[in-house]
């Protein structure tokens, strides 16, 4: 009968550890899923009339706005998904009609910079890289 008792408690040990190590990944994801939350700036080097704001509501919608001096404004409505654990930003918006998805590398994120790789392949099969940095601005 000791044995058994010695046997229930060290399973519930090994449970509450487990349950214990779950939920902190759980927070985990839902903090960085939360910090990703807000309107995030990212200003053209090259040119000083551009730049683009995304805004990601804790809805999983948001907004894609792009300012341009010579050509105007264009706010476009998106969708996304965050995957803390892959690091990958899913977003998908439509244009013109058709739907498109970008699935883009989040190399950072904190409460005040976010750091996105996007990766394009154009029609002659080469590859394009570029990192982003947004800075929070609500």
């Amino acid at each position: 009968m000791k044995v058994f008792k010695c046997m229930a408690v060290l399973m519930m040990a090994v449970v509450s550890m487990g349950m214990a190590a779950c939920s902190d990944d759980d927070d985990e994801k839902k903090e960085d899923a939360a910090s990703l939350v807000g309107s995030w700036r990212w200003d053209d080097e090259e040119e000083e009339d551009y730049y683009q704001i995304m805004t990601f509501n804790s809805n999983g919608t948001g907004t894609f706005f792009e300012h341009d001096n010579d050509s105007g404004n264009e706010t476009t409505g998106i969708t996304y998904k965050y995957d803390s654990s892959k690091k990958t930003l899913t977003i998908t918006f439509t244009d013109d009609g058709e739907t498109y998805t970008e699935v883009v590398e989040v190399v950072e994120i904190t409460k005040d910079k976010l750091v996105l790789k996007f990766t394009h392949v154009d029609d002659d099969g080469e590859i394009d890289v570029e990192t982003l940095t947004f800075n929070k601005v609500r």
